[in-house]
């Protein structure tokens, strides 16, 4: 994407949604014991550790600062 601000705004959402559900998920994993594989729980924290990573790498290539902040 070459809109920082858009870019931001995903990763922001995707992680929060992601991260809802895998909350869920586990507790109601807790709740309730079904015979989920570990690896369904694993593949879920992919889900919302993917948009945070890439989000800390361009904040970094960036140098700690977006041009949408500055306008």
């Amino acid at each position: 994407m070459t809109n920082d601000y858009i870019a931001t705004l995903l990763s922001t959402i995707f992680f929060f949604i992601f991260l809802s559900i895998y909350i869920i998920a586990f507790i109601a994993e807790k709740l309730d014991h079904s015979n989920v594989p570990n690896q369904y729980f694993s593949l879920m924290a992919t889900g919302f550790l993917s948009p945070l990573i890439m989000y800390i790498i361009f904040y970094f290539l960036n140098g700690g600062k977006f041009n949408w902040m500055s306008n």
